[in-house]
């Protein structure tokens, strides 16, 4: 007796679905349909939460004057920050509609180009032996060679630009 699943939604597949298969090859424990349905339920809350973060980016990072609205916010925090007061900005909440963040289901990384230096934002889902679902994040900043955040220069010919 093995456990498969016939049909799953598209955004979930990569994800969840390379889970579900290695878990299905598992003997005994691949027939566990408990952490099966642990598993979507945690991926649905996870994927949820990255799609707002992703609208959220998306809708900030998407524009000039979006990014120079958090531009802004973020020297008046640094400034504040300075001068010893440290203070708890309260974050709006939005009501995403479903299909906002039905958009984003599937992606696991976004970039965005700010002032000549690009930030990757990566966020996948991956699972436990259990089904509990876990958020892995991870940043990169790739400045590119003109972008005038590059504080170390090799003058060397061989070793080039280190930027």
């Amino acid at each position: 007796m093995r456990l498969e699943v016939e049909h799953m939604d598209s955004a979930a597949t990569l994800e969840l679905g390379a889970w579900v298969a290695k878990r299905g090859k598992q003997g005994v424990l691949g027939r566990d349909v408990n952490a099966v349905f642990w598993a979507q339920g945690a991926w649905y809350e996870n994927a949820v939460r990255r799609a707002r973060f992703w609208c959220l980016v998306e809708g900030e990072m998407g524009t000039r004057e979006g990014k120079e609205k958090v531009r802004t916010r973020l020297r008046a925090r640094a400034k504040r920050a300075r001068g010893g007061q440290v203070e708890v900005e309260e974050e709006e909440e939005r009501n995403w509609t479903k299909w906002e963040l039905r958009r984003h289901f599937k992606e696991q990384q976004v970039g965005i180009d700010v002032d000549g230096v690009k930030v990757v934002i990566s966020w996948k889902i991956v699972f436990d032996w259990t089904g509990e679902a876990e958020s892995l994040v991870t940043c990169e900043v790739k400045p590119n060679k003109t972008c005038g955040y590059c504080h170390f220069r090799d003058p060397s010919p061989q070793q080039g630009n280190n930027c």
